[in-house]
């Protein structure tokens, strides 16, 4: 009869076939010179990567700050720095709508060449110019391309993805986010591998912080543990963000998790989140200070199923000590 007392959510009947399975794979051991321990251990949800070095998407130029831009059009080319080959891009990128519109983009000088098709084609939500998803809206364009078939292409050391204009229309700070990774952020891929990439983001300003033209604040967060579990408590630590204007101060942080769950404010820099399901989820960090200037960092946060790791103490042995993986 089988064994119905549990460990952390498992009968001892499968984690005695486990140490059966183990016994299998690496071949009889006497008890008396063995241990077997039973500890849970995360298994990643994340996407494979390509093998590559990191590539960068960037903004050029990294900023734009005149006080007399008031109204007209401001324009940025978005870059792909030291990337492997790829066959689709996908870039999402926010911006304060309150001081930009997205008017239009250019692809004609894409690294994917002249034959890539569209993916997506989305100015702040309109349809036209092209195919948005549910998540687009004012204040993001959304743009992407792939390749058909089997063909790929190795972007040049310093490669364009697109040039995007800008109607500026109203007095502010507007940083240009970059979103990096997860269900919503900016991707490369080779088949169905992501490219490992980090972004670099630039901003918009045409407002004065006293007698000097605005600065955007740190935004800056880590995240314990690296490994989230679904349904346990993450703590999410901000306090090496920074004001960087003079005699300003951090006002607020505004958390958006990513998932189902409604975005949190605080005046506090340390939070925690509970998450209610498994994969990546890109975490944003909006910071804002006492002059009303914000800047947002992205991590992604993965979110994952437990392993059952059981490992055998061969120490007193001739044997080498062996270990079985297996998800419950």
């Amino acid at each position: 009869m089988e064994d119905s007392r549990k460990l952390g959510g498992l009968t001892f009947s499968k984690v005695w076939l486990a140490i059966f399975l183990l016994s299998l794979s690496i071949g009889p051991f006497s008890a008396a010179h063995s241990s077997v321990q039973v500890r849970a251990v995360p298994t990643h949800t994340l996407a494979p990567l390509a093998p590559t070095s990191v590539a960068v998407v960037s903004i050029t130029p990294s900023n734009v700050s005149d006080s007399s831009l008031i109204s007209g059009p401001v324009s940025y080319t978005v870059n792909v720095v030291n990337s492997s080959a790829i066959n689709l891009f996908d870039v999402r990128l926010t911006y304060n709508y309150t001081v930009l519109h997205g008017a239009s983009i250019d692809s004609s000088s894409n690294v994917l060449g002249s034959d890539a098709q569209v993916l997506y084609n989305c100015l702040d939500g309109v349809r036209p110019p092209g195919a948005c998803d549910d998540r687009d809206g004012p204040g993001i364009t959304h743009f992407g391309l792939f390749l058909l078939g089997n063909v790929s292409v190795t972007p040049p050391p310093t490669g364009v993805l697109f040039k995007i204009t800008f109607n500026i229309v109203g007095p502010g700070f507007s940083q240009l986010h970059l979103v990096p990774g997860g269900s919503f952020g900016t991707v490369l891929l080779i088949g169905r591998l992501n490219v490992a990439l980090r972004t670099q983001d630039g901003y918009f300003n045409n407002k004065m912080c006293g007698l000097l033209l605005c600065k955007p604040p740190v935004a800056d967060f880590t995240f314990s543990p690296s490994l989230a579990v679904l349904g346990r408590t993450v703590t999410f630590n901000a306090t090496r963000s920074r004001a960087t204007n003079a005699n300003a101060v951090i006002r607020s942080h505004f958390w958006t998790w990513g998932d189902e769950q409604n975005p949190s404010q605080s005046t506090e820099n340390v939070t925690t989140h509970a998450f209610r399901s498994i994969g990546n989820f890109s975490v944003t960090l909006a910071v804002t200070d006492s002059y009303g200037i914000s800047w947002s960092e992205t991590l992604t946060v993965p979110v994952i199923s437990v392993y059952i790791q059981l490992l055998v103490d061969r120490s007193r042995s001739n044997q080498d000590s062996g270990s079985f993986l297996g998800l419950w």
